[in-house]
């Protein structure tokens, strides 16, 4: 994804923002998975203690997390707001999204 280049990198993370209310992206690589979401909701296998972030890029409403240690309920998150290191609870985190952009991404490893 990156290419050794950040402008590069920062000019794929766009292009799949671009097209993300149209497809069903995901992006994995040896250490994290990451998934867009524009609406709906996603079901993502995880391990309990596994990190993960949610990172707005539109205004997000409806936002819900469950299986998280912070987990929210109908929330609002602009970008630049709260989202950063969450940790999963159980073995599936499930994430609904009434409307907005949101990236996920999961640290493909446990914390210890």
């Amino acid at each position: 994804l990156s290419g050794g280049r950040i402008d590069h990198f920062l000019t794929n993370v766009s292009l799949l923002i671009k097209f993300a209310n149209k497809l069903s992206i995901s992006v994995y690589d040896d250490d994290y998975s990451a998934w867009l979401l524009t609406k709906g909701s996603i079901k993502v296998a995880a391990q309990a203690g596994q990190l993960f972030s949610l990172l707005p890029w539109a205004h997000c409403t409806g936002l819900s997390i469950k299986n998280a240690k912070f987990a929210l309920i109908n929330a609002e998150l602009q970008p630049g707001s709260r989202g950063l290191s969450n940790i999963c609870t159980e073995n599936e985190l499930e994430i609904q999204l009434d409307s907005g952009g949101l990236g996920l991404i999961l640290l493909n490893s446990v914390s210890g």
